[in-house]
């Protein structure tokens, strides 16, 4: 599954999960699901 699509080596890892969450053409629920489990790995409070 790994095409050529890694010539963009300059996008951040946020950036480069942000295009692969795109092509997975999730559901609402999904990708709402994924940016709720982002944002608790990012929040240190959560700890």
């Amino acid at each position: 599954m790994a095409s050529g699509k890694r010539k963009n080596q300059k996008e951040s890892p946020e950036e480069e999960l942000d295009r692969l969450l795109d092509e997975l053409e999730l559901t609402p629920e999904q990708r709402e699901f994924i940016e709720s489990m982002r944002e608790d790995k990012s929040d240190p409070s959560s700890e």
